[in-house]
């Protein structure tokens, strides 16, 4: 009996495991604050659902679930109300559920498709790796791995639809409905899902690729262009409107791009909101320069092991990187320029190429699994509060003159002039041209009688 007992179980310990990494790696977080956008984007959120918009259900949803503007009387680093104490715990409970969920439905799919050793291996690797953070341990980063719940939902609908086979004329057409649905909530949570029609056409799914194509075009069309037309004009104002136009050299930008995230994805030594390379766009983002051959040999690389691995499981795990990595190459700017969240679900295709190679030297892998959760726990003090999280931004990018200014913010609200000025004068002689320090001394200056006008 116990051993009839002991192999009923076996098949749920892979959940078992993967359940205990995720809580291993990001139970730190429960203990964690709100920082930049979550005040304005949670706290200050009335819990009205306001049309279905893009993101509009995910944000809804969560406020209804862990609550929203519950003040406390207490004010934050920046002089604003601060909310409740248990509202964050609630927020960071959700988002590392929420990536429970992901993960686990993840394993199920890629276990049921391909491996099961290697979809473990795989998914353990994603786990783990640093790039997640932001999704994560950022509570308003909750529409990352929650499009990654919707996503995985309906891979393992489709999957489990075409192993059953086609029972009825009804059957299909509720899958389908329900396959559109589930996918427009993933679209709805992150716009980059609306490119999985490209891993449903490496499957051979093809009726459901292209039903994804119809939506993601239509739903795709949308968001883009609302958002476009906001950025457009911030981006103006900063000088970067350039960098929202589509133009020939844009190719090299987005060969460039590529380059950059997959060195970040193979070694996330630098973490952080704001990154230097590219921040404010220029003429040297779009010139041929050492980056742009580097990108190359990049994709070189990637197409050659494609074509000549001949695994079935590297070749699904770089279609899916590259698929959900190229809306993120800077064709167009409309967000920020890079961010380790925009490769959220891409590094989850590098992890899988990874596992599969070294599937045969466990020892190593298990080295890489070893320093990537200690990069992963080395950054996520960063999330403790406003301070730790501009201060972590400096450390990793010492030129990012916007993590100066933010910084610079957080002194004044502390009661620390002195310290607050000395962050814009570095913004300042960072970027000469970066206007917000420069508007912050002279009001600094003339609300101390310093500045004579």
């Amino acid at each position: 009996m116990i051993q009839n007992l002991a192999e009923s179980l076996l098949p749920y310990i892979p959940y078992v495991v993967l359940s205990f990494f995720v809580w291993l790696t990001y139970g730190y977080t429960l203990k964690c604050g709100f920082v930049i956008d979550d005040v304005d984007g949670i706290v200050s959120y009335d819990g009205k659902l306001q049309g279905l918009e893009y993101g509009m259900i995910s944000r809804w949803l969560r406020y209804h679930l862990c609550g929203g503007n519950f003040w406390s009387g207490k004010k934050d680093l920046n002089g604003k109300d601060v909310p409740q104490g248990k509202v964050p715990f609630r927020h960071h409970l959700l988002s590392v559920t929420i990536f429970n969920i992901a993960i686990l439905l993840t394993y199920q799919f890629l276990a049921s498709t391909f491996s099961p050793k290697l979809a473990f291996l795989g998914v353990l690797l994603f786990i783990v790796h640093p790039i997640c953070n932001q999704g994560v341990a950022w509570i308003s980063g909750l529409g990352y791995p929650l499009s990654l719940v919707w996503l995985a939902t309906n891979l393992n609908l489709i999957h489990w639809y075409y192993s059953i086979g086609s029972q009825h004329l009804i059957i299909d057409i509720i899958v389908i409905l329900l396959s559109m649905c589930i996918q427009y909530l993933a679209i709805n949570a992150q716009f980059a899902t609306m490119m999985a029609f490209i891993p449903m056409a490496y499957l051979g799914w093809w009726p459901f690729s292209f039903l994804t194509l119809l939506l993601a075009v239509h739903q795709g069309f949308q968001i883009v262009r609302s958002t476009i037309s906001m950025r457009t004009k911030v981006f103006k104002e900063q000088d970067m409107g350039s960098s929202t136009y589509l133009h020939q050299r844009k190719l090299i930008v987005a060969i460039k791009t590529y380059y950059y995230y997959i060195r970040l994805m193979l070694f996330p030594k630098r973490l952080g909101l704001y990154h230097e390379w590219g921040y404010h766009y220029d003429k040297e983002v779009e010139k041929e320069n050492r980056m742009l051959l580097q990108g190359l040999l990049a994709i070189g690389a990637t197409l050659g092991l494609f074509f000549y691995s001949g695994d079935k499981l590297v070749g699904f795990g770089l279609v899916w990187l590259l698929s959900f990595i190229l809306i993120f190459l800077n064709w167009i700017t409309i967000q920020q320029f890079v961010t380790e969240r925009y490769v959220f679900l891409p590094v989850l295709g590098m992890c899988l190429v990874v596992a599969s190679l070294l599937q045969n030297e466990l020892m190593i892998y298990g080295l890489i699994v070893g320093v990537l959760l200690m990069r992963t726990w080395s950054h996520l003090p960063s999330y403790d509060d406003q301070l730790k999280y501009w201060q972590s931004n400096i450390w990793n990018y010492p030129k990012a003159d916007a993590a100066y200014g933010n910084i610079g913010v957080i002194y004044n609200a502390m009661g620390y002039p002195g310290a607050s000025m000395d962050a814009w004068i570095m913004g300042t002689k960072i970027n000469p041209e970066y206007d917000v320090p420069h508007y912050n001394l002279s009001s600094q200056f003339r609300s101390r009688g310093m500045l004579l006008l």
